[in-house]
């Protein structure tokens, strides 16, 4: 149930006024304000496992060589916490191109 929007003190954020849902046990995450990124044919399906469940930051180092794409990998998937991503979840990553193109508005 959504229960208000995420009020942040930075203009440019990716989470102003993003939707805020509570969740289980009064755990409030916050939803995307825009669509998540579609799919793309040169996705790369990456399989979470116990070294990496819960930490979208490892997942991005390892695709992208950098922690800070993790909110991109999160995006592509629609994932409103990124920190509830269990052993043997399947991510969709998108490919830098993609990145580059659709998030980052580059050509």
């Amino acid at each position: 149930m959504q229960v208000g929007v995420h009020e942040s003190e930075t203009p440019y954020s990716r989470y102003r006024d993003a939707p805020v849902y509570e969740g289980e046990g009064g755990l409030v995450v916050w939803g995307w304000k825009d669509a998540p990124i579609p799919p793309q044919p040169d996705d790369t399906i990456h399989t979470v496992t116990a070294k990496d469940a819960h930490r979208l930051t490892l997942i991005s180092h390892a695709h992208y060589g950098t922690v800070a794409l993790w909110w991109v990998i999160a995006r592509r998937n629609n994932l409103f916490n990124p920190r509830m991503v269990p052993a043997g979840a399947t991510l969709l990553i998108p490919s830098l191109a993609t990145i580059n193109r659709l998030v980052l508005g580059r050509r």
